[in-house]
């Protein structure tokens, strides 16, 4: 059985929509200015006893904020391309100056042809001095600001969408997190493991005390990381391998010599952030599906390292095969909600039988969760 690459919902992906709204806000901005504009001339007009009907001055504050309506969407556009990071400043000061020019000189142009064609005598647009006039006067510097509002309207609309959808990550991520600890640690606790654990270390008190003190202490160490209430939710990976290393002693007892353990993890990962309790619930399913129903039992081995800018894990055990129709609404399904949640579609987990035997659990993760995507 294999499976794809886990996929961000699209809720909260978001960068279509939210450069909607950022379009859908400025365009009722200027919306709401062509009509101010329209009602200053009217206004204006009739109180000077001037020629002026509604469907003129309409014109007119359609005129004055249309070019800049119509370009909402390039300035969206250029504002996420070139957004004035380091290394990024003079290209993007150069480009949004050529931007303001393009957008400015022709929307100055617009204005004075109608308000010649509306409400002047018949002369001819004198093209020269306005364009003059638009490089030179309050009317660029307006300009300039105009288009400063609308980069920072946009930026404004996408960070507090960004920030929802941050929250909202954090709030089910934070939920997912408490209920993996709850059900990790139930599964550890379980009546008959916890029966068992107890009965193998009173077996061994008489005639290795030394061993069954040494699993009382597993077992307490693996209560204690249980219970514990991590503050972020993400422990280094060595930390990880810590409490493996604790459940599978306890577990070890348990199948007595029927359980063989190797557990690998390079130097160079071993401080990687993982969620808490990610790699419990592919072991146990390892032992639950692979060596428990065999006599001979098994190996399970677990083995991280860096691969490419990612964390790659693998958890392989050499007895039988998964399931054809192997469920994961247990422990495997939270292990995938967990890993959406945390990475979006930066996360790949794939189970799998070799043609030599066996089967694995491979995982891939981001060494640095502010790469996921």
């Amino acid at each position: 059985m294999v499976h794809g690459p886990l996929r961000e919902p699209a809720a909260l992906s978001g960068s279509d929509g939210t450069g909607r709204t950022a379009a859908l806000v400025a365009a009722a901005v200027l919306g709401a200015l062509t009509l101010v504009s329209a009602a200053q001339l009217y206004t204006f007009r009739r109180a000077s006893n001037e020629g002026v009907s509604v469907t003129s001055a309409l014109l007119f504050g359609v005129a004055t904020w249309g070019v800049w309506v119509a370009a909402v969407p390039v300035i969206i556009v250029l504002g996420r391309r070139f957004d004035f990071r380091p290394g990024r400043r003079v290209v993007s000061v150069v480009v949004h100056t050529a931007a303001l020019l393009v957008i400015h000189l022709p929307a100055t142009m617009l204005v004075l042809a109608v308000g010649l064609r509306l409400f002047g005598n018949g002369e001819a647009p004198p093209w020269r001095e306005a364009a003059r006039q638009a490089l030179v006067g309050t009317r660029l510097h307006f300009a300039a600001v105009l288009y400063a509002a609308l980069l920072g309207l946009a930026r404004a609309v996408e960070t507090r969408r960004h920030l929802r959808n941050e929250q909202e990550r954090a709030a089910r991520s934070e939920a997912l997190a408490t209920q993996a600890r709850l059900a990790a640690l139930a599964a550890r606790l379980q009546p008959h493991f916890l029966f068992n654990a107890l009965h193998a270390a009173g077996a061994l008190i008489d005639e290795d005390p030394a061993r069954a003190r040494a699993m009382l202490a597993q077992l307490g160490d693996l209560l204690r990381d249980a219970l514990a209430d991590g503050e972020s939710g993400d422990v280094p990976l060595a930390e990880e391998f810590r409490l493996l290393e604790r459940y599978l002693a306890i577990e070890a007892v348990r199948f007595a010599d029927r359980l063989r353990v190797e557990l690998v993890c390079d130097d160079a990962v071993q401080d990687a952030p993982v969620p808490r309790f990610l790699l419990q619930p592919l072991v146990e399913n390892a032992l639950q599906h692979g060596i428990a129903p065999r006599a001979s039992g098994g190996r399970v081995s677990v083995t991280a390292h860096a691969v490419g800018g990612g964390l790659g894990i693998r958890v392989f055990n050499d007895g039988l095969p998964p399931p054809a129709q192997l469920h994961e609404r247990g422990g495997l399904g939270m292990t995938r909600d967990r890993l959406r949640t945390r990475y979006g579609a930066g996360a790949h987990l794939e189970l799998t039988a070799p043609d030599g035997g066996g089967a694995e659990a491979v995982l891939t993760i981001p060494l640095h969760p502010a790469d996921a995507t």
